[in-house]
């Protein structure tokens, strides 16, 4: 037991990470750098018309905003995790220095630890990762509820265990899918169409949200998970989850404002192709997390705009996922 709790001081110790740019300042705030590092709107027809039908929106006017707790990761702090892992080799940085590798044999299989050294996320890879999570036949998976268990034993044997809330809220979902095809000639046309024989996950992803003041944590940094593969075997771990303290409370936008900024081009979104409108449906505040190879200072509120995507001839064609900063401009 003494082992487990030094891995988790270890793990607390380096993880953390930094952030990006629009300076926010008021009479008696400190003008700080609170910008977000949103992907570009991108994909299909930019003049798409939006529509708001959310009725329940956000009624806050202010909210707290976190400072990350950033410290070094150094290969010398990987060793030691490494170590009380029964991982015998050399913490080593590697991808330009943005990853700090130790690879060695333990627990009857090869493991290799990797840490971001921007953010302190941890992933873990067991045996041969690749083959596992993409196998030639068809895996034998355990049922959610047994996968969600491995998980939690498997975490709980290495001192991650998450809290209960968000052991509450955890999803399980087809990590990686297969299907087996055969061509077939359509008579009429001649032309040669794929029909499914058979479709089947290859895995299992165990995912666990992160919830702050009780506001889901989004972004291409929010990540928790155990992927699951055949006969209940755990084949990685990656636990990106840095470490904040409060700093303090913003005025936030109106998530009218927030509507209207993201359908004037701000904010963040991805359109399919052939969407000529979006009908947003839903409106709530969450946390933006950076990626896990970027800095962050700050966590920041976001309004996130969920709804439908339509055709020209008003046909759904599939869900939508807006984002827009929260923290209103001085």
């Amino acid at each position: 037991m003494k082992r487990l709790i030094v891995i988790s001081l270890l793990l607390v110790a380096i993880g953390i990470g930094g952030f990006s740019a629009l300076t926010h300042s008021g009479s008696d705030q400190e003008s700080i750098d609170l910008g977000i590092s949103f992907p570009n709107i991108a994909g299909g027809n930019q003049n798409v018309a939006f529509e708001l039908v959310a009725s329940r929106l956000p009624t806050q006017h202010d909210l707290m905003v976190y400072r990350v707790k950033n410290r070094e990761v150094t290969p010398a702090a990987v060793q030691e995790i490494g170590k009380i892992l029964g991982i015998d080799g050399e913490a080593l940085p590697v991808e330009d220095g943005k990853k700090i590798s130790m690879m060695g044999y333990s627990r009857g299989q090869s493991l290799q630890l990797l840490v971001w050294v921007d953010s302190g996320a941890i992933e873990l890879r067991c045996g041969d990762t690749g083959a596992q999570l993409y196998p030639s036949l068809k895996p034998d998976l355990p049922s959610n509820e047994q996968a969600k268990q491995i998980a939690l034993d498997f975490l709980e044997d290495i001192a991650l265990l998450p809290s209960n809330e968000e052991i509450k809220a955890c999803e399980i979902v087809n990590g990686g899918s297969y299907s087996q095809v055969y061509l077939e000639m359509v008579e009429e046309t001649g032309k040669v169409i794929e029909k499914t024989v058979e479709e089947y996950p290859t895995h299992l992803l165990v995912r666990f949200p992160r919830m702050i003041d009780g506001h889901l944590v989004v972004g291409p940094g929010a990540k928790f998970g155990v992927r699951i593969t055949d006969g209940g075997e755990v084949a990685s771990i990656v636990r990106a989850w840095r470490n904040i303290e409060p700093y303090k409370d913003f005025e936030v936008k109106s998530p009218e404002e927030a509507y209207k900024q993201l359908e004037g081009g701000l904010g963040s979104h991805s359109l399919p192709p052939g969407c000529a409108h979006v009908s947003i449906q839903e409106i709530e505040l969450g946390y933006w997390m950076e990626s896990m190879d970027e800095q962050q200072d700050y966590v920041a509120p976001v309004y996130v705009l969920k709804g439908k995507c339509f055709d020209e001839d008003g046909n759904y064609t599939e869900e939508y996922t807006g984002y827009c900063e929260a923290v209103k401009k001085s």
